[in-house]
């Protein structure tokens, strides 16, 4: 994950920790950094904050399905993204 976005996401998380978006992005940002455990986390808090929401929904769904078939295939990717706290 490029560090200052990850950095950023989670600065608007720690402000907003209500922000249902927020945890969306961070979710897909955890996704296609490999960070299978903390993606689904922060999608499954996305979807706690704002139930109604359709497209957190579908991607709860899709990384369910993904993450299914990577752990039928291969060794668990890691749990724990590092995330650079300092901005330029």
């Amino acid at each position: 994950m490029e560090a200052r976005q990850g950095a950023r996401v989670r600065r608007v998380v720690e402000l907003d920790p209500q922000r249902a978006e927020a945890f969306e992005i961070l979710g897909i940002l955890y996704d296609v950094s490999g960070f299978d455990k903390a993606a689904l986390e922060a999608i499954e808090m996305a979807l706690s904050l704002d139930p109604t929401n359709e497209r957190t929904r579908e991607i709860y769904n899709e990384m369910q399905a993904k993450y299914a078939n990577l752990a039928e295939t291969a060794p668990a990717a890691a749990d724990s993204p590092e995330l650079s706290e300092s901005e330029p």
